[in-house]
């Protein structure tokens, strides 16, 4: 999470332009046990943070206490914070899935095929599919196989897609 929201970030302030840019961010690693007293800090200090994003792991009840009742911005990159309360933003796998297949369906797409690793993933596709009135066949499912240790991951999946494509 934390490279993607980076790499995220690090895009975003390379397509805009010096007029475009009016903040500052602050990345910040602190002792885990320790996070309540640094977020506190934080809170207190609006004219250096003025907002959060918050990774799996660092919300707990004490800690989203202390968010809501300083009325603090903040999101939580982990699905547990909203059993706390706190404003969380995560990948929803099913709503994600059902988003991608009713975009290709209306682009006129009636067979879609499933690349990638088996998982649970395979199960949410064909739920997708149901409901969509789509066909549901074997050969739309396309494994991937399990990278061995010291491989170089890019070249090796690029590889695999490439086999399991010309099979299917």
């Amino acid at each position: 999470q934390a490279k993607q929201l980076c790499r995220l970030i690090c895009q975003g302030i390379q397509t805009a332009g010096p007029e475009d840019i009016d903040f500052r961010l602050n990345i910040t690693l602190f002792d885990h046990e320790k996070r309540h007293k640094h977020i506190e800090e934080l809170i207190h200090a609006p004219d250096y943070c003025n907002g959060l994003v918050l990774f799996r792991g660092v919300v707990d009840a004490p800690l989203a206490e202390m968010l809501l009742e300083h009325h603090f911005p903040h999101v939580c990159l982990d699905r547990r914070g909203e059993n706390f309360g706190v404003n969380t933003l995560d990948v929803h796998i099913s709503n994600g899935m059902r988003q991608a297949v009713s975009h290709l369906t209306e682009l006129g797409h009636h067979r879609i095929i499933y690349l990638g690793r088996h998982s649970f993933h395979t199960a949410i596709l064909v739920q997708m599919l149901f409901e969509h009135n789509l066909p549901i066949l074997d050969e739309q499912f396309i494994y991937l196989p399990t990278l061995s240790v010291g491989t170089h991951e890019d070249q090796h999946w690029r590889q695999a897609g490439y086999d399991c494509l010309k099979k299917a």
